[in-house]
């Protein structure tokens, strides 16, 4: 044995020594501790970061459509209530009227060509007659603006007319019997102004000085070339908030072209829950043509509050909108939805926790779960 041991101590010395080593290594292994790939993101030091709360913030309702420019309104023709005579014409071919412009003076005509009677009129000192004569009168004026426009038929506008006529002859008197006989051809009135039912240019004017006129005659056109009409689709659930002369603004959509302005002029059921809304736009400069797609923003005149963070709190991601929530003195990312800009908030359209606070600075050195100290 003595002599085995003598033979093969070298081998066996390096057996033992190998398998010290290995021991070695096997219990350095056991006692170290796990790795973990992510040490290094939850051992990174605090970000200090400012913090606001979502915050309520009272905002105007504005409805905001996208539709199509339908092209410049057509001539509205300028036609007689009825029949007379021309006494005055105040406009010229070409020339510019604002609404309610006189532009004709027409002398109705009386039929006189009886016996026993003379139509002459006297000065009439009652004021109940000239109230109801200038009552009348404003009532015609408004009459003949609507029928221009299409809204009445023209038996309304007739009847106003009589109904003005007979009280300027109220006003101006009854004739006094006459024992001899007269025969007289037409007698005229006093001339009833005929009056711009718009603003526009005259065109094809057709009316002179003493030229007899019947009910409906044309007398000229009215162009408003810089008027244009914008169609969009109203939602059933803002019926409520827009309605006729709710003010409108308008931009063409991808130009920086300035904001015009406009007002609803229409509203009638579109079909599935949506209603056909014209807009009536100031194109003044000329800059809207047909076809041309617009955005128009509603100003409902109502208002409510809104959530809304600072525009400092909202950053973007691939298209997202994003912000920093501060929870339990960490960063969460949160993904939000934004509404429109007031000053310098942001109107948020999801809903975040109540009392949430969102980080307001910082937010390019921070991560999703990172330790935060707040000021």
């Amino acid at each position: 044995m003595k002599n085995y041991w003598l033979k093969h101590r070298k081998i066996i010395l390096i057996v033992l020594a190998i398998g010290l080593a290995l021991t070695c290594i096997l219990v350095a292994r056991l006692l170290r501790p796990p790795s973990n790939h992510f040490a290094g993101i939850h051992t990174r030091p605090p970000v200090t970061v400012t913090v606001e709360p979502v915050a309520l913030t009272d905002k105007v309702i504005q409805v905001n459509l996208t539709g199509t420019v339908e092209g410049r309104k057509a001539s509205a023709a300028v036609t007689t209530a009825m029949s007379g005579r021309i006494g005055e014409v105040y406009v010229t071919e070409g020339q510019a009227v604002k609404t309610g412009q006189p532009l004709v003076s027409i002398k109705h005509l009386i039929s006189s060509s009886s016996v026993g009677k003379a139509a002459f009129p006297t000065d009439s000192n009652d004021p109940a007659a000239q109230s109801r004569y200038d009552s009348l009168l404003q009532e015609y004026n408004r009459y003949q603006k609507l029928y221009d426009q299409g809204a009445i038929p023209r038996r309304k506008l007739e009847e106003s007319a009589a109904r003005l006529q007979a009280a300027q002859d109220a006003l101006a008197g009854t004739p006094p019997p006459v024992t001899t006989d007269i025969t007289q051809p037409n007698t005229t009135t006093d001339a009833i102004p005929l009056l711009a039912s718009a603003d526009g240019v005259v065109s094809a004017l057709a009316a002179s000085p003493g030229m007899d006129v019947q009910t409906g005659q044309q007398l000229m056109l009215l162009e408003s070339g810089n008027e244009v009409r914008a169609g969009v689709q109203l939602q059933q659930k803002d019926l409520y908030l827009v309605h006729s002369g709710t003010p409108v603004e308008v931009t063409v959509e991808n130009t920086t072209d300035p904001i015009l302005t406009g007002q609803v002029e229409s509203i009638y059921p579109g079909g599935n829950q949506l209603f056909r809304t014209q807009i009536k736009i100031d194109n003044t400069s000329g800059m809207l043509k047909a076809g041309m797609k617009i955005t128009a923003h509603i100003n409902t005149g109502t208002s409510a509050f809104v959530p809304t963070v600072p525009a400092t709190a909202v950053f973007e991601d691939q298209g997202l909108h994003y912000v920093y929530l501060a929870v339990d003195g960490k960063a969460v990312r949160q993904q939000v939805d934004i509404g429109t800009a007031i000053g310098d908030l942001l109107e948020l359209t999801t809903s975040l926790p109540d009392q949430a606070l969102v980080i307001t600075s910082n937010m390019d050195s921070l991560h999703d779960g990172d330790a935060i100290i707040t000021q």
